[in-house]
């Protein structure tokens, strides 16, 4: 280490470098001398403040000495002292008239001035007084004050002249000689003359004294001054001979016209009576009109608006439904009647406007372009072939037109740009666009559109947003398969929608549980327990994984051959509630000696096969290891290339491409089931355009995510990982928080889970609220008519509407009670099971979290409780808790299955602990 006092070389011992040491504490010693002991530097500190004091005392003593001479005085643009001609200014200040002084005010802030002597002097209330007396004076004077002019104008009137006289100049051949001259009316012959001085009226009155002469013959035909006939036109004249004779003769009598009259009268009187009639009927006697809608797309006719009243629904099941594999029934049936504006906002049309435009309100969008570049807005409208429509917007430099395209949505026709459309035969959609386009060319620069209307009928309406209404069901209808017998029913009760299930079915996946029943040669049987309550016998259909239908036969066929199915009975008095399935070494690759176990038999029915690892169609026997493969298009292979995913991990996920068997049986007891539903079915008074179908999904959760480099949140997006339950075919409507958002944009795009995927740029998303979704399913499902009534007269309307709202209250108390039950729930004693006693209560909070309170004594190891569905665990749980002996606690073991089971082991001979138990119920 190198320094002032010595240099110590680090890889050099202490005895090899002890002289350098030495002589660095010398130089340190030596250092430290010069520098003075604590007090010597204290001193040196006093003395130096000592010395400071003095001097600055010192300097102050001198600085008065020399008094104001120190600083100068002031001047316009710096700082000193004030001088003494200053202060005498300012000492003599007055608020006195003085001259040569400065001017003070007062304690009542006036100050004095001289007398004004020039323009610009100050002026005193003095001679303003004088100003406005003047000016009084002169506005009280009566003196007329004219203008020069007028002065000129007066002067040239003569003397004596007079004002003007009442006079008149001339009457006929009469004139006035005077200034005053006088006129006098006379009457003639059969005329007198009155007059009212006090009104100033005169009056001209023919008296009749005297007789006309004769004078018609002039104006009668041939005349000399005809009269003409009156005419139909309304002109006036006199009355033709013709008419004369139809009033006299021809034409209809007094009487007659009067008989007319009261019978006219007595019609209108009838006419009123029957009106009021049919007004008392609508009003006291209520009718409804039955109406059938049937699958599509239909137009209906109402007389009024009414909410639809579901009368009849059912099931229906087709195997093997569009080339799609497994069993399908009537899933999530709906009714849409759109609103008289068919088309949707503008925020759920495909938008290809690419950063060029945006869509700005629910109906208005605008866009620009310079390079001729094609950029527009789309929709799909489900349409009537045959119906007609028409179309309108307000656009700028830009069009909407259509395309007639089939159930594919291919187009079918050539550009539409008329506003009326009779649709074509074989469409099914109208393809709406908005663009920068004419029929033979693009459009540049800005353009936009506004409240774009299609409505049913030649006549444009006004423009008002579409308003749907509509009635879904969350449930799924069959019957039976292949006679259509025994469906299951939908049905209405107090506003509530309720199926009447006949059947049940069930995909065979992880869900079941398989045990090995049975095995043969070729082949094996399996068991499981049916997926809900007991079935009828004899009832049973499956599908297998390729689409092989398989009928139930019998006990002992199922155990005969692959490929069968039996209904059997697991215990007393004919309960049917198991069935067995016999599946073929082939398809499953179980050797004929070897026996799967309960785990391997549900990955074969997850979609994997076993093999001995040589080739993937060679069986496994038991010897050697275990390999599982699936094939490739999930539903067929032979040769070792039609197999991918090799694992010696028991597979327990479903495998690619793989559709489960799936199972349908009659219940030997139907059951009564509550539906969810959504909306309300109403007419709107006139065309109504009705869309029945089937694969809604309602209100699903989604979490959209962020995707690079274009900054948008996506809803169904593969790449995203938000893909939905279902693939999408059309969204219907976005909630944020339970409530339907309209500024969600959509978009068709390979990586859509389906045809269509949602997305919103993340400058306007908000990751605080919860989002949901409603769609159409991709996948079709069988539809069936769909039967109800409406109100056809105002009483029924009346009636409906009070029933309603009686069902609206009563559902309203029902919801206030279940929410104070749930927000405050009670303990539920649990019952205690083999040989169990003490309590065992649990609930579950608001939250979805299950609690435990209780002290049980149990007797063995094993079950002591079972919780119902809605209280277990997604997973078993193990839980640790205390337990007692007579003298001392014991550490217990509780677990919670998945299953419901609540098992105890190693327990005291006392009890058990149970509070504090606590779980998020998941199931």
């Amino acid at each position: 280490m190198a320094n002032r006092y010595g240099n110590l070389v680090g890889t050099k011992k202490i005895s090899e470098d002890f002289q350098t040491i030495n002589v660095a504490f010398d130089r340190v010693q030596t250092e430290m001398d010069t520098k003075g002991t604590p007090a010597d530097a204290q001193a040196k500190a006093d003395a130096a403040k000592t010395a400071a004091i003095a001097a600055a005392d010192a300097a102050l003593t001198a600085h008065k000495a020399r008094g104001a001479d120190e600083h100068p005085n002031a001047k316009g643009n710096a700082a000193g002292f004030m001088s003494s001609a200053d202060k005498l200014k300012m000492d003599a200040s007055t608020n006195a008239a003085t001259p040569d002084t400065l001017m003070q005010r007062d304690a009542a802030g006036r100050a004095k001035v001289a007398a004004p002597a020039v323009a610009d002097d100050i002026a005193r209330k003095a001679e303003t007084d004088a100003v406005q007396s003047n000016l009084d004076s002169h506005a009280a004077d009566t003196d007329i004050h004219v203008t020069a002019e007028d002065q000129d104008k007066l002067n040239g009137i003569e003397e004596g002249a007079e004002v003007n006289q009442n006079a008149f100049a001339k009457v006929n051949d009469v004139e006035a000689s005077s200034k005053s001259d006088t006129l006098q009316l006379t009457g003639g012959t059969g005329i007198t003359v009155t007059t009212d001085p006090a009104s100033k009226r005169v009056t001209v009155t023919a008296t009749g004294t005297a007789t006309p002469g004769a004078h018609a013959s002039s104006h009668i035909t041939g005349g000399s001054d005809v009269i003409p006939d009156a005419v139909t036109n309304g002109a006036s004249g006199l009355m033709s001979g013709t008419d004369a004779k139809f009033v006299r003769v021809d034409g209809e009598s007094k009487t007659g016209a009067q008989a007319k009259a009261d019978a006219a009268e007595e019609v209108s009187k009838d006419y009123t009576d029957n009106q009021v009639g049919i007004i008392k009927d609508r009003l006291d006697t209520p009718e409804r009109a039955s109406i059938t809608l049937q699958p599509g797309v239909r137009v209906v006719d109402a007389n009024q608006d009414a909410a639809i009243k579901l009368a009849g629904l059912q099931g229906r099941t087709v195997l093997n439904y569009q080339s799609q594999i497994g069993i399908y029934g009537v899933l999530n049936p709906y009714v849409i009647r759109y609103g008289t504006n068919l088309l949707p906002p503008l925020y759920e049309w495909d938008n290809q406007l690419a950063g060029m435009g945006n869509v700005t309100d629910q109906y208005k969008a605008n866009a620009s372009v310079s390079d001729s570049t094609i950029k527009y807005l789309r929709t799909y409208i489900p349409v009537l072939a045959g119906q007609v429509y028409s179309i309108s917007a307000t656009v700028v430099n830009s069009s909407l037109y259509l395309y007639a395209c089939d159930a594919s949505k291919t187009r079918i026709s050539s550009r539409i740009d008329s506003s009326v459309i009779t649709v074509p035969t074989n469409t099914v959609y109208l393809e709406v666009i908005w663009s920068n386009t004419t029929p033979s060319s693009v459009l540049n620069g800005a353009y936009s559109i506004a409240n774009p209307m299609l409505n049913i009928g030649s006549t444009t309406l006004p423009f008002k947003p579409r308003e749907d209404s509509m009635l879904a069901l969350q449930t799924e209808l069959h019957a039976n398969p292949d006679t259509g017998a025994n469906p299951d029913n939908v049905f209405e009760r107090e506003g509530q929608y309720y199926k009447l299930a006949k059947w049940r079915k069930a995909s065979l996946d992880a869900a079941l549980t398989f045990t090995l029943w049975g095995s043969a040669t070729g082949f094996k049987v399996v068991n499981a327990m049916l997926p809900g309550p007991p079935a009828i016998d004899g009832s049973g259909t499956l599908t297998k994984y390729q689409g092989k239908v398989i009928k139930e036969t019998d006990y002992n066929t199922v155990n005969s051959a692959p490929d069968n199915l039996n209904i059997g009975s697991s215990g007393a008095n004919g309960v049917f509630d198991n069935f067995q399935i016999s599946i073929s070494n082939v398809d499953s690759g179980w050797g004929a000696s070897y026996n799967p176990s309960d785990d391997e038999i549900k990955a074969y029915f997850l979609g994997w096969k076993i093999c001995d690892g040589v080739q993937a169609i060679n069986t496994y026997n038991g010897t050697g290891t275990r390999y599982w493969v699936y094939r490739n298009n999930g539903v067929s292979g032979s040769l070792n290339s039609d197999y991918s995913g090799v694992t010696t991990t028991l597979p327990t996920t479903l495998a690619p491409n793989w559709t489960p068997y799936q199972f349908l049986y009659q219940l030997a007891t139907p059951v009564v089931e509550p539906l969810t539903s959504e909306g309300q079915l109403t007419f709107i008074d006139g065309d109504n355009q009705i869309e029945v179908g089937t694969g809604i999904v309602l209100r699903e959760s989604v979490k959209p995510a962020l995707l690079t480099p274009d900054n948008n949140y996506y809803v169904n997006s593969q790449a995203a990982a938000t893909k939905l339950a279902y693939k999408v075919s059309k969204f219907i409507y976005v909630y944020a928080n339970s409530r339907q958002v309209y500024d969600w944009s959509t978009s068709t795009n390979a990586d859509s889970w389906g045809a269509q995927r949602l997305y919103k740029n993340s400058k306007n998303f908000d990751s605080t609220q919860s989002y949901s979704v409603t769609y159409l399913m991709l996948d079709k499902y069988p539809a069936v008519d769909i039967t109800g009534t409406y109100a056809k007269n105002e009483k029924a309307l009346l009636l409906d509407t009070v029933k309603s709202i009686q069902e609206n209250t009563t559902r309203i108390s029902v919801l206030e009670s279940k929410k104070a039950e749930k927000d405050n729930p009670a303990w539920i004693t649990a019952t205690l099971i083999n040989g169990a006693t003490g309590s065992l209560q649990y609930k579950k909070l608001t939250d979805g979290l299950v609690v435990f309170r209780g002290l049980p004594k149990a007797v063995v190891n094993g079950t002591i409780a079972k919780l119902p569905i809605g209280y277990r665990p997604a997973s078993n749980l193990q839980i640790g808790v205390l337990s007692s002996n007579t003298s001392n606690t014991v550490q217990c073991w509780v677990q919670i299955g998945s299953n419901g089971d609540v098992t105890v082991s190693n327990f005291g001979t006392e009890w058990i602990s149970l509070s504090g138990i606590a779980y998020l119920a998941e199931q």
